[in-house]
């Protein structure tokens, strides 16, 4: 028996986007999957149906916003998921901690009202004291 799908948007980047979600989410063999399922991250039972997630949210994916999850150890749901630019998005991933660093709170660094608009990823390093 072979699938159907009767929508005919499955070659739009909002149906890609959401196949990747699903796959990350639901798929053990997948590279990321311990990002996404493995922490327990879940797709809404809602956005199981591809055109309600595409009328939500999918449809705008394609004018080159990316789907960002505002609690990231939530859910990917209408009520979790904002659209931002790539480089918006490309500011809110973890970063790769080495031995000699550790996230701190950077509040202590700020200097002005202005400097709280600076990214959140800033590392100390242990040895020096050093941030970057």
């Amino acid at each position: 028996m072979s699938r159907s799908i009767e929508h005919g948007l499955s070659r739009t980047s909002s149906y890609q986007r959401w196949i990747g979600i699903k796959y990350r989410c639901y798929n053990d063999k997948c590279p990321a999957w311990h990002r996404y399922g493995g922490r327990g991250i879940i797709l809404d039972k809602r956005w199981h149906d591809f055109l309600t997630f595409h009328e939500d949210i999918g449809q705008y994916v394609a004018v080159g916003l990316q789907i960002d999850r505002i609690d990231n150890d939530g859910p990917y749901s209408k009520e979790n998921c904002r659209l931002v630019s790539a480089s918006i998005n490309q500011r809110n991933k973890p970063r790769k901690l080495g031995r000699s660093a550790e996230k701190v709170d950077v509040s202590r660094f700020y200097k002005t009202e202005q400097d709280k608009n600076r990214p959140q990823n800033l590392l100390c390093h242990k040895r020096n004291g050093r941030c970057s």
